[in-house]
């Protein structure tokens, strides 16, 4: 009888000693989980900005590409009024 009561308080220590073990797998698992879950709000925080500054940035190309276009057409005038100022008098 010995033997079985020794056996069965070795057996009931490895039970506890498991379900500690799995406590401990648990909480791992939940901080992990938790971890994840930060880093994929982060991660989509950062993708959203990032399509927002990508989209600023297309605003502003097609406006300095429109800012350019503006002062080229109007520089036309200036230069077809100089060009006729320097063709009348120097001629």
């Amino acid at each position: 009888m010995a033997t079985l009561a020794t056996q069965q308080a070795f057996n009931t220590q490895a039970i506890a000693n498991t379900q500690q073990e799995i406590d401990q797998l648990a909480r791992r698992q939940d901080n992990t989980r938790q971890l994840l879950d930060d880093l994929i709000s982060t991660a989509n925080g950062v993708f959203a900005r990032d399509t927002i500054l990508n989209d600023v940035l297309m605003e502003l190309q097609d406006t300095q590409e429109a800012h350019q276009r503006n002062f080229e057409e109007h520089q036309k005038l200036p230069m077809l009024l100089y060009k006729a100022l320097r063709g009348y008098c120097c001629n």
